[in-house]
């Protein structure tokens, strides 16, 4: 189901080989470009990427917690495991 939610785009800049390294999300296009030129410059032989958001999901339910009850969980019970 679509949200009626709008977003701002926003620009990351990540190192090719480190992916899940992102330090900060840029407003525009330009300064996530001079980033990634800077940072290229600073690790040379090393590929920075600027990446745009396109998509976002987002679950507004709460997540329920299911506890399970151990068939043997009587520490008298014989067959009792402790863990």
């Amino acid at each position: 189901m679509k949200s009626d939610r709008v977003a701002t785009y926003f620009y990351i800049v990540v190192n090719e080989k480190f992916p899940t390294t992102v330090t900060y999300k840029h407003d525009t296009m330009e300064g996530a470009a001079k980033e990634a030129e800077r940072l290229a410059k600073c690790n040379p032989g090393q590929t920075f990427v600027v990446m745009e958001s396109v998509t976002a999901y987002l679950v507004e339910t709460p997540i329920q917690v299911i506890e399970y009850v151990s068939a043997h969980n009587n520490p008298d019970d014989p067959e009792y495991i402790p863990f």
